[in-house]
């Protein structure tokens, strides 16, 4: 059987995506990756960048170069860079408002569907792929969307949660258009050919909910990259006692930070000092300043400096009440931390073994996690040396293995039903 070739459409700044790409092309599966900016160092105007280091704009390369991966021919690659653009100007103009990115993306995808014109296999991504899918349906290519969020799933739960704080839902969610980008992404879901998702949970709800068969959904665990995520000694701490508990994401109600900033507050012991890395939501503002004598915001960071924040920390939170992928948890665990997650965070970690797995919205379970990690210096130890050794299994080489083996698998079986009609 000759090998597929596989077109892929995401919009820009998804590390997984770049990863398909990568897996795709290790195995000479790849015709062209769509997306909306990457990185092309030996291109016009990308080669501008090198002078940006004498002019004090330094970080401004480094967070371009985040949207490239190492090994992958951007020959490749075909980039759409005003739908970036307009992804931006709609973020100055509707803060807090996700429509624009749904916006952005359907533009994105009328774009890659019109540029379609042959491909056996072809991958596209929630929010971006509805008329792709269409398009590569009538050119009789397997289609395949990957389902990143749960976004319906995601607003039960944060509207839930808002109740219950007393707080009113976002205007944007009453919104017809919020409907409406619903009612999309469960098209595209019904559409496709194949889902793939992060998680078993993810796997289960679009069974129930959109009516897939459970053969038709499929489970890929994301990675992380041990080069760059791991334990440096030589990183100096100060010499107090204070013992540091790191939280790295969205700080916001769906995250469950609140949860913990009052687990915190109730634990007994002194010299304890919680950082807060990623962008804030604006309701969860005025909570954090109830908790601002232990609590230090640092705001958002860009993903390569991230390591240096898994290296000052004791011990890493994850409390989320509902996520895809908690990828900052296997980041943190490559980097020989101790974690405490929710069942419902995304990632899989092996409970009181490299870490704790508790139920959401428990505060009273994760001061108790958080007390013990605390009072045993030598369980956090232990804890995360057991996890570098797991996250071992959940490398990005290892993804793109599984992946491939996902697509490979799927091609095999459309053939071989396309054989058995004719």
């Amino acid at each position: 059987m000759s090998k597929p070739k596989v077109t892929i459409s995401a919009v820009g700044g998804l590390r997984q995506a770049y990863q398909v790409a990568l897996a795709c092309q290790e195995q000479g599966f790849l015709s062209k990756f769509f997306t909306t900016f990457y990185y092309k160092e030996n291109s016009f105007p990308y080669r501008l960048l090198g002078h940006l280091d004498k002019l004090g704009f330094s970080n401004i390369k480094v967070l371009m170069k985040n949207r490239s991966l190492d090994g992958l021919d951007d020959q490749h690659v075909k980039s759409y860079l005003l739908v970036e653009v307009l992804a931006k100007v709609l973020a100055i103009c509707k803060r807090g408002d996700p429509v624009r990115y749904w916006l952005a993306g359907e533009v994105f995808d009328k774009l890659v569907s019109n540029s379609l014109n042959t491909c056996d296999v072809f991958y596209g991504y929630e929010d971006a792929a509805l008329c792709s899918i269409r398009k590569a349906k009538e050119l009789r290519s397997i289609t395949i969307v990957e389902e990143r969020d749960l976004q319906p799933l995601y607003d039960e739960i944060v509207r839930e949660e808002r109740k219950r704080l007393g707080l009113r839902n976002p205007t944007w969610l009453q919104d017809r258009k919020v409907k409406n980008l619903m009612e999309r992404k469960f098209l595209e879901m019904e559409l496709a050919d194949y889902v793939i998702v992060c998680t078993d949970y993810a796997r289960d709800y679009i069974i129930s909910k959109v009516g897939k068969k459970p053969d038709r959904v499929i489970s890929v665990p994301l990675g992380v990259d041990l080069q760059r995520f791991f334990r440096d000694d030589t990183v100096k701490k100060d010499d107090s006692d204070t013992l540091r508990m790191l939280f790295v994401g969205s700080i916001s109600i769906r995250k469950g930070v609140h949860y913990l900033l009052e687990a915190i507050g109730r634990i007994d012991i002194r010299n304890v000092q919680l950082q807060l890395v990623g962008p804030i939501s604006p309701e969860m503002k005025s909570i954090l300043r109830k908790y601002s004598s232990y609590c230090q915001y640092v705001g958002p960071k860009p993903h390569s400096q991230l390591v240096e924040y898994y290296n000052a920390a004791d011990v890493f939170v994850m409390p989320s009440l509902i996520d895809s992928f908690g990828m900052a948890i296997y980041e943190a665990m490559a980097c020989e931390l101790p974690v405490i997650v929710t069942e419902n965070c995304g990632a899989e970690i092996r409970d009181n073994v490299d870490g704790f797995v508790i139920p959401i919205r428990d505060a009273r379970a994760l001061r108790e996690k958080l007390t013990l990690l605390c009072e045993n210096k030598e369980l956090r130890k232990e804890m995360g040396r057991n996890a570098r050794e797991y996250v071992k299994n959940y490398t990005w080489e290892k993804y793109r293995q599984r992946l491939v083996n996902v697509l490979t698998d799927i091609y095999k079986r459309e053939n071989v039903q396309v054989n058995r009609m004719v």
